[in-house]
């Protein structure tokens, strides 16, 4: 019974495979030249979701995600590094 469920759920999850980034996630993953640096994790304690665009000018944001972004930081550390 296991095995069947677990053969069924590999199977549904397999077309998802070649997919690629969707929506927003080329913005804030493919072209964010931050993400690899170690100071990222501390800028997105306290900057809004959006800050590394460019980071010289302030700009008011009301998506505030710290863990969101430590969430793409460590995926990040663990894939490249």
């Amino acid at each position: 019974m296991l095995a069947g469920v677990l053969v069924v759920t590999a199977l549904a999850c397999l077309r998802c495979l070649g997919n690629n980034f969707v929506l927003d996630d080329e913005f804030y993953i493919g072209t964010n030249q931050y993400i690899g640096q170690w100071s990222f994790a501390w800028k997105a304690l306290y900057r809004d979701a959006t800050w590394f665009r460019n980071p010289q000018f302030p700009h008011v944001s009301v998506y505030y995600r710290p863990l969101w972004l430590e969430w793409y930081w460590l995926n990040y550390r663990q894939e490249y590094t």
